[in-house]
């Protein structure tokens, strides 16, 4: 019952945060510096945390047959929250940016590889590029 209650959990995250993307609502928009900081947190901690561990043949085995859909369900709705909400999550593309640059200088993980996909297509968005550029131009 509670993997369910987490799925569903994460669906209403994954519409919330599709509607922002088409509104081009950000989070800093909606909370403040304090509630931003704990949404990054629990962020980190479950979605991105889902993400880095993923879904494997080990988790895949130690459980029963029942919950490997839901589990499955779960980890497919990590990945699109990723992947959608990264221009609505993080204001600043340094972070991203310098996540990314210490994952690329090592040899990765097939997980580490696919986190490393979600930011290279985010920061392959024009409207990220033209930030981008804009602020190595100031520095």
């Amino acid at each position: 019952m509670e993997q369910y209650s987490f799925k569903y959990l994460l669906n209403i995250l994954s519409q919330n945060i599709q509607a922002l993307t088409y509104t081009q609502i950000t989070l800093l928009d909606l909370l403040d510096k304090d509630g931003y900081k704990r949404f990054i947190n629990c962020y980190n901690e479950f979605i991105a945390k889902m993400i880095e561990r993923g879904y494997t043949k080990d988790f895949d085995e130690s459980v029963a047959n029942e919950l490997n859909g839901i589990w499955s369900a779960i980890y497919g709705i990590c990945q699109h929250i990723i992947a959608e909400a990264m221009d609505l999550i993080y204001d600043d593309t340094s972070e991203i940016l310098k996540t990314l640059c210490g994952t690329l200088t090592r040899e990765m993980t097939p997980k580490e590889a696919e986190n490393c996909s979600f930011s290279l297509r985010f920061l392959s968005k024009p409207e990220c590029c033209k930030k981008i550029l804009s602020w190595e131009n100031t520095e």
